[in-house]
């Protein structure tokens, strides 16, 4: 930009004559000189240089002349010496007003250019006589000459450089070489050089318009001068092939905007002469998919027939979003348990746009059912920020995914009992939604139960919709009806023995305690040195769990006689252990209900 602000004051100033003195004299002037002779005796009545005029062209690099003489044999000369025109002794024979000179004659029509004269101060129109006694004027006083000057200008240039040139030229659409200084008539003291300073042409010339170009000159010896040129892009109708546009969209849209190949396909050209010239067609445009924002952009084309003339066209394309936000899935699951927020909801949507957006619930029959199994929706109004907007109904199914609770304990029986798939169902409390089934995994039991020991029974409980729970139920066997437990006190009689492993079993089956698979336990009891013998022994039972933490429980063992028998004839204790084993029953039935409904 500055040098083009530039390029406008010098080429104002170069108008304007800035540098430069003018002298006109547009009327007719006649310049007369009277030669007097002093020198009566010589052969010569006047021999020297006749000054008409002069003037001042000190520093001046070039002096343009030009104007009509009324005849010949007047001359210029150049040269630093001064004449005195009012001194009278210069017009006296003999005299000579120069020492250093140059002298030229003109003719009675003359334009000339003078260069290389700088060193001179001063410009003088003047013409050599010599005047024989024989020819007039012997024994006179004087002789007149004279000669009259027309339409006479003078021009002091002191610039370095003068240049010719038509400062404005016209392209019709192909290109105009730039570099091409041809146009330029210069004339100069040195030897010259011109460069492309500046060029708006060049890369706008396929645009209708004017451009600038600013051109400099210079000389080795520091000497320059700034030559714009302007160059005006015009079409000839008549001449130009003729643009077609079949379609090129006023706007597209950004999430998915017409391809630039497309967009040119839209576009054909066709010359007069040369017929179809799409082919010929150049491009220029700052339309780039890969990186387009919301805004405006442009297409320009230039074609060129085989005559040189073009036609430009240009086509502005305006992007904007004119899409709706989408989302990513129209259906979703929710356990029954869970209620979704519309934000839970916005989030597993997904929803994408090129700006901003909002959402808006409405309708919704979910929020209200979601505890119920099967299927609402919950209709989502999508707004972005440019006003598009789409509603989606969303299906969202309610299901259940929550696994069965189910709670199981320890079973105590003896070898001569084998437990019936009932029995152990029997014993497990289920918690779940739906209507479960059950199905037992009991051959680590069934392969041992003849013998007295600890063994496993896996309980699978399935719901309607597939959520299973597996547990494990311990099964605890011992001997069969030797030994009985009430109060704490484990009573046997004297006729059988227990073995430190086997009394851990039968305690551990009955503990309060419940342990993990990797818990071990020790007994400390003076049973087993006299187990046979009839009395009351204290049992110590110490289990260590995987963490480290020791439990310590104390027990009684009574040995009776065989004959003694420790209970009514109805079978009293029994019947009261069984008492309190179905209240325990009823009781962790109770807590698993609660804690399924609260949690």
């Amino acid at each position: 930009m500055k040098k083009r602000i530039l390029a406008i004051i010098i080429a104002i100033l170069f108008v304007l004559g800035i540098g430069k003195e003018i002298f006109a004299e547009d009327s007719s002037t006649t310049y007369t000189v009277a030669v007097y002779d002093d020198y009566k005796n010589s052969n010569y009545f006047y021999s020297g240089y006749v000054v008409y005029a002069s003037y001042n062209i000190e520093g001046a690099s070039f002096i343009e002349l030009s104007g009509n003489v009324s005849r010949d044999n007047i001359m210029i000369v150049l040269s630093s010496d001064y004449v005195d025109l009012n001194d009278d002794r210069y017009y006296n024979p003999y005299a000579q007003p120069f020492d250093t000179y140059d002298e030229m004659y003109i003719s009675q029509s003359f334009d000339l250019t003078l260069t290389n004269y700088s060193s001179y101060k001063y410009l003088y129109f003047a013409e050599y006589v010599e005047i024989l006694n024989d020819d007039e004027g012997i024994n006179g006083s004087s002789i007149i000459l004279s000669f009259t000057l027309t339409s006479f200008n003078i021009k002091l240039i002191y610039d370095k450089f003068i240049v010719e040139y038509n400062d404005t030229v016209t392209a019709y659409g192909n290109l105009y070489d730039v570099s091409d200084t041809s146009i330029f008539k210069v004339k100069s003291v040195n030897k010259y050089y011109i460069e492309v300073v500046s060029d708006e042409y060049t890369s706008s010339y396929l645009k209708k318009g004017s451009y600038n170009v600013l051109y400099r000159i210079y000389d080795k010896a520091g000497n320059e001068m700034y030559l714009p040129l302007t160059i005006n892009v015009e079409y000839d109708e008549a001449l130009s092939p003729t643009f077609i546009d079949n379609g090129i969209p006023d706007e597209v849209d950004i999430t998915s905007p017409v391809s630039l190949d497309t967009i040119k396909s839209y576009l054909n050209a066709i010359d007069k002469t040369d017929g179809n010239v799409t082919d010929n067609i150049t491009f220029n445009t700052n339309y780039d998919v890969a990186n387009l924002e919301i805004g405006s952009y442009y297409i320009e084309a230039n074609v060129i027939n085989s005559s040189g003339y073009g036609s430009y066209y240009k086509k502005e394309i305006v992007v904007s979003d004119l899409s709706a936000p989408t989302i990513s899935k129209t259906s979703i699951t929710s356990s029954y348990k869970t209620k979704l927020s519309v934000d839970d909801v916005i989030e597993m949507i997904s929803p994408t746009d090129y700006t901003s957006y909002s959402y808006e619930v409405v309708a919704d029959t979910y929020t209200t059912n979601y505890q119920s199994i099967g299927e609402y929706y919950m209709n989502i109004k999508l707004t972005d920020s440019y006003g598009n907007t789409n509603t989606y109904k969303i299906i969202i199914s309610s299901v259940d995914d929550i696994a069965p609770t189910v709670l199981v304990q320890n079973i105590n029986t003896t070898t001569s009992d084998l437990l019936t798939d009932d029995e152990i169902i029997a014993s497990i409390i289920v918690s779940d939604k739906t209507k479960c089934s059950v199905s037992l995994d009991r051959a680590d039991y069934d392969n041992g139960y003849t013998e007295v020991g600890s063994y496993k029974i896996y309980v699978t409980v399935t719901d309607s919709s597939g959520n299973s729970t597996t547990s494990a139920i311990t099964i605890n066997v011992i001997a069969d009806s030797y030994i009985k437990y009430y109060n704490n006190t484990i009573q046997i009689y004297n006729d059988h023995s227990l073995t430190e492993e086997e009394l851990i079993t039968f305690l551990r089956s009955i503990t309060d305690y419940t342990y993990d698979e990797s818990s071990t336990s020790t007994i400390e009891s003076n049973y087993f040195k006299t187990p046979y013998e009839v009395g009351v022994y204290d049992v110590n039972l110490t289990t260590t769990d995987s963490s480290g933490h020791e439990y310590l429980e104390n027990y009684k063992i009574s040995v009776l006689e065989y004959e003694v028998i420790e209970e009514d004839s109805n079978g009293f204790s029994d019947r009261l252990g069984a008492f309190f084993k179905s209240i325990l029953n009823a009781i962790m039935a109770l807590f698993i209900f609660l804690f399924h409904f609260l949690f």
